[in-house]
Parts: C-alpha cells; structure tokens; sequence
C-alpha cells in the first residue's frame, strides 16, 4: 500500500557540505529502510539521485552554494516536491542544507 499526501509524516533531513546524511526524520527513514545504521548515509541513499550528476544531487549542491531551491524527485514509485533551504553557521558560511518533501499525487 502506498502512503498517500494525507497519511504520511513529514519527511525532513539535513546533510553536510560533502552531502552526507547528519538526521532525518522518522518516516523518512521508514520511507528508505535506513534504520539505525553506524555507517555514513550519503544523498543519493534517500532519494533516486541518478547518479553524482543527477538532478537531486545538483540541487543539494545549489543549495550549498546559499540559493533555497525546490524541485521534483521520486522514490519507489512515489513523486515528491523537495524544498531545500541553506544552512548557515555562525560565522555566515553554509555548512549544509535542510530539506523538507511533500508527496505530489499521482
């Protein structure tokens, strides 16, 4: 069964500058099978990147480079709108990204 727009909990994660996976939420980790691991969780694990030039990885990218970006991905079958917003640390310099996907209907 697929989870539906009103069903399914947020899906939130951050990611460093070297587009690592430093948290994510709950239903997202359930959305990805990504449950407590100890190795390193690269982007591409999360979404279907396609590849280190794919649309997903690029936008993360944009958005490490300070531009908020939003953009189409899909995972398992699923479509999803990504709003992705820099962060920034106390001394002003982007040191990762915060994302936030809204399943589009189908």
């Amino acid at each position: 069964m697929t989870a539906t727009v009103e069903s399914m909990d947020p899906l939130f994660w951050q990611i460093d500058a070297d587009l690592e996976v430093t948290s994510l939420s709950p239903a997202l980790s359930e959305l990805t099978g990504i449950t407590k691991t100890y190795h390193r969780i690269h982007l591409a694990d999360l979404w279907d990147a396609e590849g280190p030039y794919g649309l997903t990885v690029r936008s993360h990218r944009w958005a490490l480079r300070g531009m908020p970006i939003s953009v189409m991905a899909r995972k398992d079958g699923m479509r999803f709108r990504l709003e992705l917003e820099p962060l920034v640390g106390p001394d002003g310099r982007v040191t990762g990204v915060i994302g936030l996907a809204t399943e589009l209907e189908a």
